[in-house]
């Protein structure tokens, strides 16, 4: 008995040897993307893959970088594996700049077709309004702030007035759309992907996240029911409960 304890242990301890390695490997992945050390960013993910395969977003980030830096063949087989293991958001796949020396190999538009043709058999029952709100709702939340990093990277993150503006323009557009998903959540529940679709599930719980801390307070029984339901993802739910 002793000794099955024993090894056990030992293969918990691997396990949780093989999770920091990974993480470590793509952390440093994704600092060489930023730094645009693209050829660099593809050794970590490789090495990075060997602790673990199961990130269809990690596989869709090599892909990223495998593409600028040139090197097709790797980029393509690696989207095609994100894509097995379930990244299904077409809209960002086909405007994704990282990924337009592709555009024109065979193989990429026989991957984009076919997940063009899969979301459309998902997508057939989903409320197509309610997703265009949400998607729209999406895209001011983050334009607005990678405006606002981009423009604090420019300043080296010191005080400046064209920061405090958009700081400002951002509090605003916070509060809009803080309006818009409080009716949504009232009216109709912490809506899951199956109706409408991942991203724009996603977008309740960042303007939730970006609210005030008794918003937070007042909606997170609701995100825990959607997670029991499968309508919101635990990662999520975690930071939302780290924050308040």
């Amino acid at each position: 008995m002793k000794k099955k304890i024993f090894l056990i242990l030992l293969g918990l301890i691997a396990l949780n040897l093989n999770a920091q390695n990974y993480d470590q490997l793509i952390k440093k992945a994704d600092s060489c993307y930023t730094a645009k050390n693209y050829k660099q960013s593809i050794d970590y993910f490789k090495k990075a893959f060997k602790f673990n395969s199961n990130s269809k977003n990690s596989y869709y980030n090599a892909a990223c970088s495998a593409a600028l830096a040139n090197d097709k063949k790797t980029a393509l087989k690696w989207l095609e594996i994100s894509i097995k293991k379930g990244y299904d958001d077409i809209n960002h796949l086909k405007s994704d700049t990282d990924l337009d020396n592709l555009h024109q190999e065979k193989k990429w538009l026989q991957l984009t077709n076919d997940l063009q043709k899969k979301v459309d058999i998902i997508e057939a029952n989903m409320d197509k309004p309610l997703q265009k709100e949400l998607l729209s709702i999406l895209k001011e939340d983050q334009d607005i702030r990678n405006l606002y990093t981009a423009v604090q990277k420019k300043y080296n993150y010191q005080n400046n007035k064209e920061g405090d503006s958009l700081g400002k323009i951002m509090i605003l557009k916070d509060s809009l759309n803080l309006i818009k998903i409080i009716k949504i959540l009232d009216e109709k529940g912490w809506v899951g992907k199956d109706k409408v679709g991942t991203p724009a599930n996603l977008t309740i719980f960042l303007v939730i996240q970006h609210s005030n801390l008794e918003i937070q307070k007042k909606y997170l029984p609701m995100m825990q029911e959607a997670v029991k339901k499968g309508n919101a993802h635990s990662a999520s739910l975690a930071l939302l409960e780290d924050r308040i």
